[in-house]
This record gives structure tokens, C-alpha cells and sequence, in this order.
């Protein structure tokens, strides 16, 4: 087949229609029947020169052989175009088997063609036999011309990349595929039951589709960097408007993505809110939720617990939610955050001689917005607000006279603060 030759899945609940997907590991990506041993040989040597380290997250949590195995087992059936039956002898009980199924799916994000709401058919004999079976939204022809689509898509955005690309350029280019081109299904939050109208919740929907929801973009996010190079995992979380939700109707599920660029930290990312920020803000929209740290983060989202916590069948959202995670990085660093390396910053409220130069360049370049970073030292709120009262037309005018005779700025104008990034951004009218 065409795709990943290790995969697979259960059901959880219906409710694991936000079924998350990680991406650490690369493992014989796209590699068809007929690849032979030197090829998938010469698919790891180029993962060492380029320093990549997958990662199966999934697998990591299992804590005995025979979970390991039942693993294995299921990832070799995930190979045929069509579901087969086969047997696993375990003393592991159904919901464990289920979830050693959820995990592999969570390991492998170009996975599509198994039902997200039932994954997984079985019976059980009296001596303990399970007899399991995948079910499959596509089989056969169809769903080797699906992989193929797929993979061909995937290769596309890859082979675009610049050789000498650094992790984040890649990474860049990927959020803004993303951005560009895929499109949030607001119609399958709909559906009844939470069951998938079609791909949304999959690599392929956002990818080939061009339509996806949180967990679809997320899968497509992690299997863009699998193959970049790039190690990354799908982080499964939620939406509040509660202080400390107790029950499943106080929350809205979500996914976004860690990965781990050229410095050898961790960051966060949310392609999902990338592309819909991107639509009040054009071309800068796309980086507010883009390599930001776990304080930053927490500050939009929160993280449901580990799998294999102790406490996690007491924490309450576990037992209505029954998702996971499988590996959640600390995220400290900021070199890469991307108003950070972009942005000039205001570090003294009375000094803007370094702002009033930026904005003067972006002018020339007749840019739409011009940002800044607002430094720890200053209080965001009374920066925010002594440019609405003043500072914009000031530092504009100053632009103005800096520039002469090219272009000019309108005095009149929008301002936009963002607490996460610590960002001031000033829409740019020209006269």
C-alpha cells in the first residue's frame, strides 16, 4: 500500500470523534508494498544526518511486553486494504485493548480510513481469544487511490521546501499551508452524535479535502512534520469559559501540536486558531498561537492529563472526555516564538526611536500592519492604552517625517493588543 505501514485504532467513545492523532515517530511513511529493505535503510540514514529523533509516544506509555505486542499486532492488520480478522490471546481486558489501539493511532496521524467513532470490532472466546477486526470507512481500490492522493499532496508541500531550510522555516511553511489552504468545517460540528460526516478529523481531510476540523488540522500539522524532519506530537486539551470545569458540557475539545526546532526546545503551536486569527488579521493573524511557551499557552487552552497518570480515572473531565495525552513537553524557550524574531521591541514608553525606524521601513514596503513587542518591564495594558490615546499618531508622524516624500501614513488608525505575545499591532491606512 501507499501509506504508513503501521497503524490502527479503536473506539473509545463516540465522543473520540476529536480522535487526536501524534505524530513523533516517521517510521516507513509512504512506503509502498514494493519498497525494498535498502530503501526504508537509506529512509533512516537521512532522518540521523538530519538529526531527527522519532519518537512513538504512544508506545512509550505501555508498561508491559504483551501491551507492546497487542500493539504490534494491530499495526501489521492496519497494512491490508480491506479489514482482517485476527486474534490476539491476552489476559488485557477490552477497554486497555481499546486503548492500546487509541495509542497507536496517536503515533501515526496519516491514518484516515478507520471509522473514528467505532475503530474497532471483536469477539472473545471463553479460553480469552479476541478476535478482532478494524472497521474501515474505505476499502479496496479506493482506498489505495486515497493513500495515493495523500501521499502525493504530502510530497508536493515537502519537495517545496528550500534543502538548506531550518526547522522553523519549514515549520513556517507548513502553518502557512495550512493557513492558506485548509478551510474550518464548521458544518460537521453539527452532525449528530459527534460522528464524522467525512474526513474532518483526519491528515487526509485537511490535506486532499482541504477542510478539517481542530484535530484534522493538528494530524495534518504532525504528519507535514514527520516528514520535514521534525519531531512533534499532537496535544490533546480543551476550552473553558469555567475557572475549573467539572463536567464534559463545561468544555470544548482541542488539539494543537509541541514541536522541537534547531535550538532543541519545545514550543507550542495551534494551526487551527492560526487560521481563523488570520481571517481578522491578515498575515500576522497566522503567528498569535505560533511557538509559544506552556504559561503562554495555558493562557487560550488547557491540557488534559497523561495517559497512565495515577490520578487520571479521578480527574472528572477523563471519565465524560476519555482522551489523553501521551507525552507533554515543557515549553520554556522563546528564541523561536514569532513576533520575537521578527519584532523590534519597546523596552521605555519615552524612548521610541528604534519603533518610529520599524515602522518607518514597514511603511516603505507599504505593509498592512506593523507590530512590536511590548518588553516585561512595561505594563502591556498602559503601553496599549497610551497609544490609543496618543503615542500611534506621534510615532506615525515621526514615521511620515523619517520617510519624506514616499509614502505616508494616515494618523488615523486600529490598534489591536494581544496579551499572549505581549504584541501591540497597528493597522497601517495610507494617504
Amino acid at each position: 500500500m501507499n501509506l504508513a505501514k503501521q497503524k490502527i485504532f479503536v473506539v473509545l467513545s463516540a465522543l473520540l470523534i476529536l480522535s487526536v492523532s501524534l505524530g513523533g515517530c516517521v517510521k516507513e511513511l509512504f512506503i509502498t508494498e514494493e519498497t525494498t529493505a535498502e530503501t526504508t535503510t537509506a529512509v533512516n540514514n537521512t532522518a540521523e544526518e538530519s538529526s531527527y529523533e522519532p519518537t512513538c509516544y504512544g508506545y512509550d506509555s505501555l508498561v508491559s511486553d504483551e501491551e507492546r505486542e497487542i500493539y504490534r499486532l494491530i499495526g501489521e492488520h492496519i497494512e491490508s486494504l480491506t479489514p482482517e480478522r485476527f486474534r490476539v490471546k491476552s489476559d488485557v481486558d477490552v477497554i486497555r485493548m481499546n486503548e492500546i489501539v487509541d495509542l497507536y493511532c496517536l503515533d501515526y496521524p496519516e491514518i484516515f480510513w478507520v471509522d473514528s467513532a467505532i475503530k474497532l470490532d471483536f469477539e472473545v472466546s471463553p479460553l480469552g481469544i479476541y478476535y478482532l477486526t478494524l472497521r474501515y470507512t474505505i476499502q479496496g481500490d479506493a482506498l489505495a487511490e486515497a493513500q495515493r492522493q495523500l501521499e502525493t499532496v504530502v510530497k508536493e508541500i515537502t519537495d517545496s521546501f528550500p534543502q538548506d531550510s531550518s526547522l522553523f522555516d519549514k515549520e513556517v511553511a507548513i502553518n502557512d499551508y495550512l493557513v492558506e489552504n485548509c478551510t474550518y468545517d464548521v458544518e460537521s460540528l453539527e452532525i449528530e452524535e459527534g460522528y464524522v460526516k467525512a474526513y474532518e478529523h483526519t491528515a487526509y481531510g485537511a490535506l486532499v479535502d482541504k477542510k478539517a476540523v481542530c484535530d484534522g488540522y493538528s494530524k495534518a500539522f504532525s504528519l507535514l512534520c514527520n516528514q520535514a524532519g521534525i519531531n512533534s506530537v499532537i496535544l490533546f486539551g480543551y476550552t473553558s469559559e469555567e475557572d475549573s470545569p467539572e463536567t464534559y458540557e463545561d468544555i470544548a475539545l482541542h488539539s494543537w501540536n509541541a514541536v522541537k526546532l534547531d535550538d532543541g526546545e519545545w514550543y507550542q503551536i495551534d494551526t487551527t486558531w492560526n487560521a481563523s486569527h488570520e481571517e481578522t488579521i491578515p498575515h500576522l493573524g497566522r503567528y498569535l498561537d505560533f511557538n509559544l511557551t506552556s504559561v503562554q499557552s495555558e493562557m487560550r487552552r488547557y491540557l488534559l492529563p497523561l495517559f497512565g497518570d495515577e490520578d487520571i480515572s479521578d480527574n472528572p473531565l477523563y471519565s465524560y472526555v476519555g482522551i489523553f495525552n501521551t507525552f507533554i513537553p515543557e515549553c520554556t524557550a522563546v528564541q523561536y516564538n514569532y513576533f520575537v524574531r521578527n519584532c523590534v521591541t519597546l523596552e521605555d514608553i519615552d524612548n521610541c526611536t528604534e519603533l518610529v525606524k520599524a515602522l518607518a521601513e514597514s511603511a516603505k514596503n507599504e505593509s498592512e500592519y506593523f507590530c512590536f513587542l511590548v518588553d516585561d518591564g512595561l505594563e502591556l495594558e498602559d503601553v496599549y492604552n497610551e497609544f490609543i490615546n496618543s503615542k500611534a499618531a506621534q510615532i506615525i508622524k515621526s514615521a511620515n517625517r523619517t520617510n519624506r516624500h514616499s509614502t505616508k501614513l494616515s494618523s488615523e488608525t486600529y490598534l489591536y493588543s494581544d496579551e499572549v505575545n505581549r504584541i501591540i499591532l497597528i493597522k497601517l491606512d495610507y494617504v
